[in-house]
């Protein structure tokens, strides 16, 4: 049973740090697909349209590292219930 938990525990660990490790690529390429839209915005500036698109797909790309944070988050705890 030892064997388990321990196999179990090492896989949930490996699990958040893969969640992680998303969460801030997801952060990271927002920031950079951002960056670019404002870049190409003030090039040639159509609208004020523009910048609430490039802040809507920041948003998007934040939800999205915030949904990997917390399933991190929810197998560590379960693990932590499993295991107790």
């Amino acid at each position: 049973m030892e064997t388990f938990e321990a196999i179990l525990t090492s896989t949930v660990l490996g699990l958040k740090l893969v969640a992680e490790a998303l969460s801030a690529l997801c952060v990271a390429a927002g920031m950079i697909v951002a960056l670019y839209r404002i870049a190409r915005f003030r090039q040639a500036p159509s609208r004020r349209t523009g910048y609430i698109r490039i802040r809507l797909t920041m948003v998007h790309f934040f939800v999205l590292a915030l949904e990997f944070q917390l399933a991190a988050y929810i197998s560590v705890r379960s693990m932590r219930c499993w295991c107790a």
